[in-house]
């Protein structure tokens, strides 16, 4: 079970701040979606998280460990982008597989968990395919194979169904919330579809200019908006004003 705490985080781009002395403690297990428009700073903050980008002030900390200074590899996380940043001429299993390859991890070992995950996705006819041969619904899927497969202990996703059509959307997002609850892994989500957090979150956290707005609950947040801002993010969801 990760613990992920964030302490005064900010960093800038020349005079843009994109993200202002964040602050966030997560002790337990949850799915915690990052909201708001483009521009907001959630991207920014997930690859802080990541190890992509450092911060310019403020401590990163999983699993009670300081993480400031170590690389993406050395800080027990996967992640999801908004492309699948799959190896288009390597098999299904290949692409799966890659990082535990490199692990000293057994074959058999290996084939064991590629099986298993790829079963949970419902892709173990696609492990022989080329990965620049499928669907951009396929490929997502195996990104996300590709992430769970290591059994991290915190699990980054960067607006990882942007790119799909509607129906794919709301497939993909079922698989997402049924796979959360298979893992002890927290996920740390990042969209600016507001249907898509208010669905998926346990925690809902409402960015605006590097910095929250507001945090809780969808139930709480939804009954009880503290600020015209989120008001209006929540209106601009016809599926919620039904």
């Amino acid at each position: 079970m990760s613990k992920l705490v964030l302490k005064n985080i900010t960093k800038s781009y020349g005079d843009i701040k994109a993200v202002q002395d964040f602050h966030l403690e997560l002790s337990d297990k949850s799915f915690v979606v990052l909201a708001g428009p483009s521009g907001c700073g959630k991207t920014t903050l997930l690859q802080l998280v990541a190890g992509f980008l450092s911060p310019d002030s403020g401590e990163i900390y999983i699993d009670d460990e300081l993480v400031n200074q170590k690389a993406p590899a050395q800080r027990n996380i996967s992640m999801v982008f908004q492309e699948a940043a799959l190896f288009p001429h390597m098999s299904v299993f290949e692409n799966i597989s890659f990082g535990l390859a490199h692990s000293g991890m057994k074959q058999q070992d290996i084939k064991e968990a590629v099986d298993q995950i790829c079963e949970l996705l419902g892709i173990c006819d696609l492990l022989e395919r080329k990965a620049g041969d499928l669907s951009g619904g396929q490929r997502q899927r195996c990104a996300i194979a590709r992430a769970l497969v290591r059994k991290p202990s915190l699990f980054l996703m960067d607006e990882p169904l942007s790119s799909l059509d509607a129906r794919l959307k709301t497939q993909l997002r079922i698989e997402i919330a049924q796979l959360y609850q298979k893992n002890d892994a927290t996920f740390l989500y990042v969209t600016h579809d507001q249907m898509e957090a208010m669905t998926l979150a346990d925690i809902l956290i409402i960015m605006k200019d590097g910095q929250i707005v507001e945090q809780g609950s969808v139930a709480q947040i939804f009954a009880h908006p503290a600020c015209a801002y989120t008001r209006q993010l929540l209106a601009a969801v016809p599926e919620l004003r039904r």
